[in-house]
């Protein structure tokens, strides 16, 4: 059997440890520091989902964060996270989507959804860089029958504010 094509290179020239160490020398004698790179705090949130809300924080910081969805009512529910443009508001969302106007004009873009059953927290996370100033939003479309309201028309919707950066 042929080998693969990487099997039949040859090997590649090992680096001796002692070979770095006068460029190790002259870099350390000219003041030169190793950069090393700070990884950012990843801030966690919990979004609880309830018979028909969210429960979080009213606020979240800038910067990474990772979003965790419980699910703690009787029924199934989603939580979408939705970029509002600056300026739109969660009013303006519901209007259009009651009048049947595309409310994604009022949106950068969804950031993600998650789903989880009555009592169970949702498989995986959300990692979302939150940009300082901003505006989001929190939506379960689900319904609880083909005839029932969609859940965000019962209340299942909220928006939360990203605090500027503190100085």
């Amino acid at each position: 059997m042929p080998l693969p094509p990487f099997a039949s290179r040859p090997p590649l020239p090992r680096v001796r440890p002692w070979g770095l160490a006068p460029l190790m020398l002259v870099l350390g004698a000219c003041g030169a520091q190793p950069v090393v790179d700070e990884a950012p705090e990843i801030h966690e949130i919990v979004v609880g989902g309830l018979d028909y809300t969210f429960e979080m924080e009213e606020s979240v910081p800038p910067g990474p964060a990772k979003i965790l969805f419980e699910n703690r009512g009787e029924v199934d529910h989603e939580v979408a996270l939705i970029r509002l443009q600056p300026g739109a508001t969660m009013a303006e969302f519901a209007e259009a989507m009651a009048s049947g106007e595309d409310p994604q004009a009022l949106t950068d873009g969804i950031g993600g959804i998650l789903i989880a059953g009555p009592g169970e927290t949702a498989m995986g996370s959300l990692n979302v860089d939150f940009e300082a100033g901003r505006t989001y939003m929190l939506v379960c479309t689900f319904t609880d029958t083909p005839e029932a309201p969609p859940h965000m028309e019962l209340g299942m919707v909220r928006t939360f504010t990203v605090e500027e950066a503190e100085a």
